[in-house]
């Protein structure tokens, strides 16, 4: 006889988990402030904002995509990670 396991309540928990990570988004007139829960140590935590789209990073397999509505000229200016909470400012780039 062969056994097979079922894995798929295990992935569907995790989807579950992922949609109820919770984060704020905060839009000003100059800046957007974005802050949010990411697990791990700060030397593995990796942000990146491409084409309006916050690419954030953790340790382990947490990975999230965050659509933030930026225009191509704003960059994350100020990055903070303490006790888990990740803290963005996003501004528009100054030009020299």
């Amino acid at each position: 006889k062969t056994m097979t396991k079922e894995s798929q309540p295990q992935y569907a928990a995790k989807e579950v988990d992922s949609k109820n990570w919770v984060y704020d988004l905060i839009k000003g007139d100059k800046e957007i402030v974005f802050v949010a829960e990411v697990p791990g140590p700060e030397d593995q935590v990796t942000v990146r904002l491409i084409d309006g789209i916050l690419y954030i990073r953790g340790s382990g397999h947490f990975s999230k995509e965050v659509p933030i509505e930026a225009t191509p000229d704003m960059g994350i200016n100020d990055f903070k990670y303490r006790n888990g909470v990740l803290t963005l400012r996003i501004k528009k780039l100054e030009t020299l």
